[in-house]
Parts: C-alpha cells; structure tokens; sequence
C-alpha cells in the first residue's frame, strides 16, 4: 500500500511539471512571436518529444 502511495504521488508530481513545462513552452512561443513577428511555429524537433512526453503522462 505504501508503494502505490508513493507512486501515485509520483505521477502527480509528474503531471505538475509536465504542466508546468507546458506552460513555459506556450509562454516562451508567445514572447517570441511577440518579439520577432513571426507566426508560432508549427512542430519543431524539440517539441515533438515533449509534446510525446505530455501525451504519456497523461495516459497514466
């Protein structure tokens, strides 16, 4: 039982931060668009395996 508590506390705590990343990412996207003028990119490298990662987290 005290494992499964822990795990479940894992997974939330992995669920914070893969919310908090997402919310750094769309923010750092805004103020680059801002900045340059230049419409959001669609899907760069370094996205894709992020947006991978959110989509596994939240399968859990």
């Amino acid at each position: 039982l005290a494992i499964r508590l822990q795990e479940t506390a894992t997974l939330t705590e992995a669920r914070r931060l893969v919310s908090k990343v997402m919310r750094a990412e769309e923010n750092f996207q805004q103020r680059r668009q801002t900045r340059t003028g230049n419409p959001k990119p669609e899907k760069t490298e370094a996205t894709q395996p992020m947006e991978d990662l959110i989509r596994e987290v939240r399968k859990m």
